[in-house]
């Protein structure tokens, strides 16, 4: 188990996506090794500062140095000391095995016994940005912008958020069931679900895997963020014809369908178009579907509605995709914000109102991004009880921690 557990590290460290990493590693072994693995290695994605912290106060040689199957190895066995209760002695004897070469398990053996015989003392709250870069394993540049537009206590609740496993909600679809009836379904499966209270056609899950249900396999529903739901409840209210111009793996669009909106979905990868295809079949709504790149837009006609899920840092879901924490750098965003001001000045001319939306709250992909551009206020209309957002001018912001849900952003921007 902890091999493939390196073997994923190892993947995810090369760039490789944690998600498509483990789905596709985890179907290699017993089900019963899957939820181990699993722990361990998102764990370690998440912690992953906090970790290091550890094992530079004992090592000679510095982080940068190390072997990444060492480095990794040692990830892993301190996360499952700290986090896990997996007995001392199994850990070391486990991961020592998992190195070839006396001097890499005579280090990495070393490191360990060190650490279970002193322990480390972590940064305390008297030293706000050591704490939350080392104690709460916030990226430096992160911590820093979050004690500065948040405060500490904010921003501890925020590095708590992300750092949990995140919730999962499902979209439930109204062409072939109802909430209350899929309830009783899932409930049938061993499942334990529970109605969302502002967003309808919404379901918690409480207890049990989704992804196993036979009810998805049928398209009863979709398995989405209520902050990807709501996406799709504030485009409902702006029209009844869409062009969703970055569309896969189709989300939105199929949810924008199910509402009964007629739907136009692009995107400029053909692989992911297909994954949307795919998608839209189970789900059993009709959407037009085309390869496009969003800068280049094929079009002859003006649509009354937009909506731009725009490539983005994806800052916003680390607590699904940590690894997004350790390669996202301010550099980075003001890279991605100039490709989203990009793909919104080249389909401005085809929309009456756009509904841009990110899965991020970072301000050079929300706020530098509308900069200059004619905005209005995002329509809430839909939502059943009062929903914990902010809004910074006219920019509709999500609340993870209060909203346990995605960190995402809306702006309506008009042509």
């Amino acid at each position: 188990m902890r091999r493939v557990a390196l073997r994923a590290l190892l993947e995810i460290e090369r760039g490789g996506n944690s998600s498509q990493v483990l789905d596709r590693l985890l179907n290699r072994i017993p089900p019963g090794e899957r939820p181990f693995v699993t722990e361990i290695v998102m764990g370690v994605l998440r912690w992953r500062n906090r970790l290091d912290y550890a094992i530079a106060y004992f090592s000679k040689k510095r982080l940068d140095r190390l072997e990444p199957q060492v480095i990794n190895a040692l990830r892993m066995a301190l996360y499952e000391v700290q986090n896990m209760h997996t007995p001392e002695y199994a850990v070391v004897k486990e991961t020592v095995s998992l190195l070839r070469g006396s001097w890499r398990r005579a280090f990495v053996n070393g490191i360990l016994r060190n650490y279970l015989r002193e322990g480390v003392r972590y940064p305390g709250r008297d030293n706000p940005l050591m704490y939350l870069t080392y104690t709460l394993s916030v990226p430096e540049w992160k911590a820093l912008r979050w004690l500065d537009e948040y405060g500490l206590e904010k921003a501890e609740k925020l590095a708590h958020f992300y750092n949990s496993p995140p919730p999962i909600y499902l979209r439930v679809n109204r062409r072939k069931t109802s909430p209350e009836k899929l309830m009783g379904i899932l409930q049938r499966e061993g499942m334990v679900v529970e109605p969302c209270s502002c967003v309808p056609f919404c379901l918690k899950v409480i207890e049990g895997n989704p992804r196993n249900s036979r009810a998805l396999k049928t398209g009863m529903f979709y398995i989405q963020d209520i902050a990807s739901q709501i996406a799709g409840f504030i485009a409902a209210e702006l029209g009844t014809k869409v062009w969703d111009c970055c569309a896969a793996p189709g989300g939105k669009a199929s949810h924008l369908a199910e509402i009964g909106l007629k739907v136009f979905a692009s995107d400029i990868s053909l692989p992911r178009l297909r994954l949307s295809h795919d998608n839209f079949k189970r789900l059993g709504v009709k959407i037009y579907g085309f390869v496009a790149d969003a800068k280049k837009p094929p079009l002859k006609e003006r649509f009354p509605m937009i909506l731009v899920d725009a490539p983005c840092s994806s800052m916003g879901i680390a607590h699904r995709a940590p690894e997004v924490k350790w390669r996202i750098t301010p550099e980075k965003l003001k890279e991605l914000s100039r490709l989203q001001r990009e793909i919104l000045n080249a389909i401005l001319p085809y929309g009456e109102k756009i509904l841009y939306v990110v899965c991020t709250r970072e301000r050079e992909e929300t706020v530098d991004v509308m900069d200059g551009l004619k905005t209005e206020r995002v329509p809430l209309n839909f939502a059943q009880c009062e929903i914990p957002f902010f809004r910074k001018g006219e920019i509709l912001f999500t609340e993870p921690a209060l909203m346990k849900s995605d960190g995402m952003a809306y702006s309506l921007v008009l042509s």
